[in-house]
């Protein structure tokens, strides 16, 4: 039986990309579970000005600097217009995406790490470029992050969601190896999903 689980994620979270290379080892190895990547924004939900919403903010912000965009905002949209090519295009995408930003240091504020990300996935190029600037993708980013926060309550990410369940917020400390990815899953789902009178668990740093 299939386990599904949704993740609430920003590409500017260093824990999305620790989950995401761990989760991506979990599905190759263990075949029954499958992951549903849903986009909540950082920037929104740190924001202290009044009515500003991250997917009504330009692809261009000259607040931001030349060509440059609202922390996160070119990374939604890039991912959504992968999205258009099917959901197989956009997992290679949003892996790259992380990798390119994450360890190449390759900049999210403009197209930099997006171009890397979307060649190394072999998107359909030209398709790509054209639907990224379409308005309309951003309503994907207003819905998820919407009942992220009016729903679920969700803080920060990742989050995972597993269904019947509440959500739960969680921090790698580092990359989970390969080998250890399955049984770190196990426990996490035992715990999460199985065990729920466990409310918070917390290390002192």
């Amino acid at each position: 039986m299939t386990l599904h689980v949704d993740v609430f994620f920003d590409y500017l979270c260093p824990y999305v990309y620790r989950a995401a290379l761990w989760l991506d080892e979990v599905e190759r190895q263990h075949g029954d579970v499958t992951v549903r990547w849903r986009y909540f924004s950082l920037a929104q939900v740190n924001s202290r000005a009044e009515n500003w919403f991250l997917w009504e903010q330009p692809l261009v912000n000259p607040e931001w600097g030349t060509h440059r965009s609202a922390k996160g905002l070119r990374a939604f949209w890039g991912a959504e217009a992968a999205r258009r090519q099917g959901e197989d295009v956009f997992r290679r995408f949003h892996l790259a995406l992380l990798r390119a930003y994450h360890e190449e240091r390759l900049s999210l504020a403009n197209d930099e790490a997006l171009r890397a990300a979307a060649q190394r996935a072999e998107l359909d190029m030209a398709r790509w470029e054209e639907q990224r600037r379409d308005p309309a993708l951003l309503d994907a980013l207003k819905a998820d992050h919407t009942e992220a926060r009016e729903r679920w309550e969700v803080f920060g990410t990742p989050t995972f969601l597993f269904p019947g369940h509440r959500p739960a917020y969680l921090k790698l400390d580092s990359v989970v190896p390969a080998e250890e990815a399955v049984p770190y899953w196990e426990t996490f789902v035992r715990v999460v999903a199985q065990q729920p009178l466990f409310l918070e668990i917390k290390r002192p740093h």
